[in-house]
């Protein structure tokens, strides 16, 4: 009983063996069917394509392009693509490249020029304030004449009265007509008084000339001065002026004589002999150092060498006709 059932089973196995290989070989022969199948389509296609393009361009073989075959014995897609425009990209590139170059090197020159520029623009500017700034130090309003005895600077004329009262109370416009006339003569002024005020009472004004005229008022015993001490001071007016305006010509004035026989609060303890005293001084001064001494003095003096009644109302200020006087003298030292 096993023995048939063995041989049963044997039989089925081989009856399936058989099965299977003839399900083999009828797919395999499906498969090469459909791969001739698929070889005749193709080449059918190919043949459509090859009338296709006798038709549009001629005898030419356009069947197969040359960026592209198809290998249908193994199917596969060969690539015999066309790199000529890979070198025109790589020329172009380059030339890309260059001018790059060729632009970095122009603006590099740009740079250079600019600087250079740059530097030559303020250097000019320099030079235009510089030249600016010695015409103003040379302006028309100050020109240098040189002589065979010193050089001399002319400035705009501005004449400058300066003093006390007696030059206070000068009517210069009247006096003076049409002539550049300043008067800083202060009320009660004195030698110390000018000065602690140079600037404004000389130097603004940047005069020509300075006709100066102070002490009367320093000689009294209230300001406790010698006739030295007011000598000092005025020489220091003098040089201070000559410091700061060296063009300037200075011309020292004598004291006026006082008259005591009219005598007032004005006069005090002032004496034509401490005035005499101290313009001695002032005229050996300027004889030493170039400077003009107008002596004013012996023009309004008396036969007792006091100040003229017809000149004075008080004893010491002078009225209209001494002016008179005064201004006679001094035009012929001013106007010169």
């Amino acid at each position: 009983m096993s023995k048939k059932k063995s041989v049963k089973s044997k039989m089925d196995f081989n009856k399936k063996k058989s099965i299977k290989k003839s399900s083999n070989k009828h797919h395999n022969k499906q498969k090469e069917d459909n791969r001739n199948h698929n070889i005749k389509f193709h080449k059918k296609v190919d043949d459509c394509r090859v009338k296709k393009n006798e038709v549009l361009y001629g005898n030419g073989d356009l069947g197969l392009t040359k960026q592209q075959k198809f290998n249908f014995d193994s199917y596969l897609f060969e690539d015999e693509m066309d790199t000529s425009f890979l070198d025109k990209g790589k020329k172009k590139r380059e030339q890309n490249k260059n001018l790059k170059k060729e632009l970095t090197k122009i603006r590099k020159k740009y740079n250079r020029c600019k600087i250079w520029l740059t530097v030559l623009v303020f250097g000019l500017l320099t030079i235009s304030c510089f030249a600016t700034y010695l015409l103003y130090l040379h302006s028309n309003e100050e020109e240098k004449v040189v002589t065979k005895i010193k050089e001399k600077k002319i400035v705009d004329d501005n004449y400058l009265f300066l003093g006390d009262s007696l030059t206070h109370r000068y009517d210069l416009e009247q006096y003076y007509e049409n002539m550049p006339v300043v008067n800083s003569g202060v009320e009660g002024d004195t030698t110390g008084n000018i000065l602690n005020h140079m600037k404004e009472r000389v130097y603004d004004y940047n005069p020509s000339k300075v006709i100066l005229l102070v002490g009367t008022n320093d000689l009294d015993d209230f300001y406790h001065l010698t006739v030295d001490d007011v000598f000092e001071n005025i020489k220091d007016i003098v040089h201070k002026i000559e410091e700061n305006r060296k063009y300037t010509e200075i011309y020292l004035e004598s004291l006026y004589p006082i008259n005591k026989n009219k005598e007032s609060g004005t006069i005090k303890e002032k004496s034509n002999e401490r005035i005499k005293e101290l313009n001695e001084k002032l005229k050996e001064f300027c004889a030493d150092n170039g400077y003009t001494y107008i002596d004013v003095y012996s023009r309004l003096i008396d036969e007792d060498e006091n100040l003229k009644s017809e000149y004075t109302e008080d004893g010491l200020h002078i009225e209209k006709d001494g002016y008179e006087v005064i201004t006679e003298e001094i035009k012929k030292y001013i106007l010169k």
